[in-house]
């Protein structure tokens, strides 16, 4: 995944890992089980676009639209995909499921 290395920093402070919204995507799809196609199906959007976005080559112009109709469909909470909750992809999970990192894997 992108940005994914536990590198030190230059002043030697571990890199802390971030998840872009792209990464956030693909997770959901894989996690759900679905290929790109049957995704972009369910969102409205044809394959490639889903892939354009999985690559994080193009943002959708509806984000917050994008993460409300993902989490209606997924139970994903939208503030996951954006990146405002950090600690969790599903609506049951807390802080405390993820005490490591602050986020899912």
């Amino acid at each position: 995944m992108d940005n994914m290395s536990n590198t030190p920093t230059p002043r030697g402070r571990q890199h802390v890992p971030s998840w872009s919204l792209a990464d956030r995507l693909r997770k959901v799809r894989r996690d759900e089980g679905m290929t790109q196609e049957e995704m972009a199906h369910a969102l409205g959007v044809k394959p490639v676009t889903l892939g354009s976005w999985e690559s994080g080559r193009n943002r959708p112009d509806d984000v917050v639209g994008l993460a409300s109709r993902i989490e209606s469909l997924y139970g994903v909470p939208a503030a996951w995909l954006l990146g405002v909750l950090t600690y969790g992809r599903r609506a049951t999970d807390t802080e405390e499921d993820h005490p490591r990192l602050g986020m899912t894997a």
